[in-house]
């Protein structure tokens, strides 16, 4: 058994997040929030290539937003990994941006005045009709919280989340302590984030399998 099911005492539960894939709204460079744009071949592609990298892995769950993308992303996945279940929340979606979405970000540039470069790297917050990045985070962090204290975790475990890029950013800049203007995910790129009793561990993913890096995160979480 995997150290980490072998040596957590049952207080942790390991969430892995990650971004769904590509749309054909994201080869536009098209904003897509809360529309609901299926994955295109690449997206296809990218997905089966995220189950690959997952196919050694034990999860108790898999969440997905109830986007199409996400739940696309999610059903490929399950084809390839050991998982007992799907949990489809909205909680999961993508931050809302109302009158933006389905435009280009030289669209939205035009219309508001803001460049580009700061559109991608600082998001529309300060815009009317737009879901504020605390609502946000106040949204999945209360979801993940009560999925496990609700016992949905299964005594802790591995839990895979598949969501959308402006949801792992926000988590990585409040959780990690990281500049939000310089975290960019692309499609199947994410972080892994450890539940505590006194609170959020977490760390971007990087080279190491992903299957790890719960393990990671669990022994350094020992070592506090």
């Amino acid at each position: 058994m995997n150290s980490f099911f072998r040596e957590k005492n049952g207080n942790e539960s390991c969430f892995i997040l990650i971004r769904h894939g590509a749309t054909p709204y994201n080869e536009e460079f098209r904003l897509q929030g809360r529309l609901n744009i299926p994955l295109s071949e690449t997206g296809v592609r990218q997905a089966e290539e995220l189950a690959s990298r997952l196919k050694d892995c034990v999860f108790s769950t898999i969440l997905t937003s109830d986007l199409i993308r996400a739940r696309q992303t999610a059903e490929i996945v399950l084809k390839r990994v050991n998982a007992i279940r799907i949990v489809v929340s909205p909680y999961l979606r993508e931050a809302s941006f109302g009158p933006f979405e389905g435009k280009t970000y030289s669209e939205i540039s035009k219309e508001t005045g803001i460049p580009v470069k700061d559109i991608i790297e600082r998001g529309l917050d300060s815009l009317n009709g737009v879901e504020k990045r605390e609502d946000l985070y106040t949204r999945v962090t209360g979801y993940l919280e009560s999925f496990v204290s609700s016992g949905s975790t299964g005594n802790g475990g591995r839990i895979l989340v598949i969501t959308h890029g402006g949801v792992i950013r926000i988590l990585a800049s409040k959780l990690l302590h990281r500049d939000f203007s310089m975290l960019h995910f692309r499609n199947g790129e994410g972080i892994v984030l450890l539940h505590t009793k006194s609170g959020w561990l977490g760390r971007i993913i990087g080279e190491s399998e992903i299957c790890e890096e719960c393990d990671l995160l669990f022994r350094s979480s020992r070592d506090r």
